[in-house]
């Protein structure tokens, strides 16, 4: 299964995109969203990376093959920075990749050319809280 992630966030909304593309050739879509003090495009990104791994534990059947596909392949160069109040949430969900490459055949890449569609699409999950009726009610700046 391939599952191509987009994360975006504006204010303290993160949200999260996913389209996922079964071995059968068929699509399923998801958007997550959650509140965050202080959130920035790689903690979206790891946000977004993280709902893919709950995706994915939450599946009854066995994966053996799983790509996920991200534009932020820096989150997986993430280096601590001892002022970096984000380094917990990245380093949790890094860790979390880690153990599924223990149970699964996992690689994780770019966004290549010939899904370019289907992430586009994965971006405008990502900001499918923007239409919420509740996000208006947020303090404008917030």
């Amino acid at each position: 299964m391939k599952y191509i992630v987009e994360g975006s966030f504006k204010g303290i909304v993160t949200g999260a995109g996913i389209v996922v593309i079964e071995d059968n050739g068929k699509a399923k879509e998801y958007s997550f969203k959650e509140l965050r003090v202080d959130p920035n495009s790689l903690i979206a990104e790891a946000f977004a990376i993280k709902c893919v791994i709950k995706l994915i534990l939450e599946t009854k059947k066995r994966q053996e093959n799983i790509t996920i596909c991200t534009n932020n392949m820096g989150l997986f160069n993430y280096q601590n920075n001892s002022v970096d109040t984000h380094f917990e949430y990245v380093n949790d969900v890094i860790e979390k990749i880690n153990l599924l490459k223990k149970y699964a055949n996992l690689t994780i890449e770019g966004i290549s050319p010939q899904i370019e569609l289907e992430a586009r699409f994965a971006q405008s999950l990502s900001r499918e809280y923007l239409k919420d009726e509740t996000y208006s009610l947020l303090p404008n700046g917030l």
